[in-house]
């Protein structure tokens, strides 16, 4: 598999690993402080989330997906456009999450573009 279609089953692994991140906080944002500060009430009660339980199904789907990416193209070109899924995390901390992106984060999010569509057209 090569060209438009390792690009575009590239797109989905990093729109599903961002989508499972985001799912994973908001299962997480649902424990309570308690829940957090000891490991087994916090293993019981992230097992008992649904959206922790969705996020975790969503990376499963990413990291399929990749692997069949992988399986056909040069890890050094696939690898750095995975890097795209930094930049939809912080979007969706920005939209989902009320979280600020400053001026040096949102820097960096545009380098990780950048390095992505060089290391693409590669």
């Amino acid at each position: 598999m090569t060209g438009n279609r390792a690009v575009a089953m590239l797109v989905a692994s990093v729109c599903l690993s961002a989508a499972g991140q985001t799912y994973l906080k908001l299962g997480l944002n649902r424990l309570s402080p308690d829940d957090k500060a000891v490991l087994t009430s916090f293993i019981k009660e992230a097992a008992l989330t649904w959206q922790i339980w969705l996020g975790l199904l969503l990376f499963v789907g990413s990291v399929g997906i990749w692997m069949l990416v992988l399986a056909s193209n040069e890890l050094s070109w696939g690898y750095p456009i995975l890097g795209l899924s930094y930049v939809l995390v912080a979007l969706s901390g920005w939209l989902v999450f009320g979280e600020q992106i400053s001026a040096q984060r949102a820097v960096g999010i545009a380098l990780v573009i950048i390095g992505a569509v060089v290391v693409g057209r590669s």
